[in-house]
């Protein structure tokens, strides 16, 4: 039973065609889409910016996932869960930075195997918001 949960919620952490869905992390558009990998969460009495997927609501607290695609975060050959580097962990400091009424953390929804390449790529990869993600914030 255990097994078959795990398997359900790896499955829901893999990216996945999200037609009206956009990167939040760059610009690019029709891209296979995973949640999970960035999660934010803020106070319930506040609209959730556009970029961000809400997700649930309780005690007074919304919580979602910040949508990032294949090229940000490119999915594990060996488990298909996106990659988290470096530069993700950037990106969600600058998140944080930019909407400080959001509380932004990395989520369970990426792999954990080892990725020396993309690691190392990662360090030099740029750090900015594109401008649909950066213009939302209110």
């Amino acid at each position: 039973m255990f097994e078959e949960i795990r398997e359900q919620l790896t499955q829901a952490y893999k990216p996945k065609a999200m037609p009206d869905v956009r990167c939040a992390l760059c610009p690019a558009q029709g891209r296979l889409i995973a949640l999970h990998v960035i999660e934010f969460y803020h106070d319930a009495s506040a609209a959730t910016p556009t970029p961000f997927v809400p997700m649930s609501e309780s005690r007074g607290t919304k919580r979602g996932s910040v949508p990032v695609c294949v090229d940000c975060a490119p999915a594990c050959s060996t488990c298909g869960l996106p990659v988290a580097t470096s530069w993700t962990r950037r990106m969600s400091d600058l998140l944080q930075a930019t909407f400080g009424a959001i509380t932004f953390r990395l989520g369970n929804g990426y792999c954990r195997h080892s990725h020396p390449i993309l690691a190392l790529l990662s360090r030099g990869k740029r750090v900015q918001l594109p401008t649909h993600t950066a213009a939302s914030q209110s």
